[in-house]
């Protein structure tokens, strides 16, 4: 008689281990790179997600977009972008995915 109390609890636990293991989070960051000081948009910085190893480059107007899937039972995490270009500071910035976000690089003291 003690099995048959167990087992809608046994169920509601085995659906919410289910629906956790398999939610996926489809993502798409958007961003524009200028330099800081004169405001004008860099070409070929090398944006990539944090700890993926692939990434793109920014077109000559600065813009660059990215998407990734990833796991999310509580709702999408922002994403962490790593923006890398000869001469300039590395940046690493979250975005929202929902806009495109403006970032802007500083120069490499000498």
């Amino acid at each position: 008689m003690k099995s048959s109390t167990y087992y809608p609890f046994i169920v509601v636990i085995i659906i919410a281990v289910l629906a956790l293991n398999s939610c996926e989070c489809r993502q798409t960051g958007k961003g524009v790179v200028f330099d800081k000081l004169t405001n004008k948009p860099i070409d070929s910085v090398y944006a990539r997600i944090r700890n993926h190893a692939q990434g793109k480059y920014s077109d000559k107007k600065g813009a660059f977009e990215l998407e990734t899937l990833s796991g999310a039972p509580f709702g999408c995490p922002l994403m962490e972008i790593v923006l890398l270009k000869n001469g300039y500071d590395s940046v690493s910035v979250k975005v929202s995915g929902v806009e495109t976000d403006t970032i802007y690089l500083v120069k490499t003291k000498k």
